[in-house]
């Protein structure tokens, strides 16, 4: 029982920072810093100072895998911070699992936004003709500004249920 509490946090965390993005277009500072401080917390109190390193290990790769995207404008920080506080809280093997979940949930999300925006077909011939003939302003036909911590939550959720295609 003692083991669910963290996944029942979890859950509740990552359900307040998709209503938050959804509706705000941020996750609160205040949600991914407690959900870190608690995951070392927990980690600490369950396995002592193996906890630590875990919750720690957790945390940088969160922050390591997610980091270069927030510098390429591809996300916000509170994306970041959130994989950073899931990786404290759960540790490294999980925000893989997380990350590569959200990243197809992520995909997705984008190619429903070019759709409903009617840009999937002006967006893919820009990838190619950009690819080749770069335009001087730099610009490029994307999915517009999309909500990342619903495809985060939807990672983790089948993560949690157990769904990893792979063995590391």
């Amino acid at each position: 029982m003692i083991q669910l509490i963290p996944n029942f946090i979890l859950i509740g965390a990552l359900t307040i920072a998709v209503v938050t993005d959804l509706r705000a277009r941020r996750i609160p500072n205040m949600l991914t810093f407690s959900l870190l401080g608690l995951g070392f917390v927990m980690n600490a109190a369950d396995r002592q100072g193996d906890g630590l390193i875990l919750s720690a290990q957790g945390a940088v790769l969160g922050l390591a895998i997610m980091l270069p995207f927030h510098i390429l404008r591809g996300l916000g920080a509170g994306d970041v911070k959130l994989m950073a506080a899931i990786g404290a809280l759960k540790g490294p093997e999980f925000v893989v699992y997380t990350f590569a979940w959200a990243a197809i949930f992520g995909g997705a999300l984008a190619m429903f936004g070019l759709i409903r925006s009617r840009r999937v077909g002006l967006a893919f011939s820009h990838l190619v003709f950009f690819k080749f003939f770069p335009r001087p302003d730099g610009t490029f036909i994307s999915a517009g500004r999309l909500p990342y911590a619903p495809a985060i939550a939807l990672g983790a959720s089948l993560v949690l249920a157990g769904m990893r295609w792979v063995t590391i």
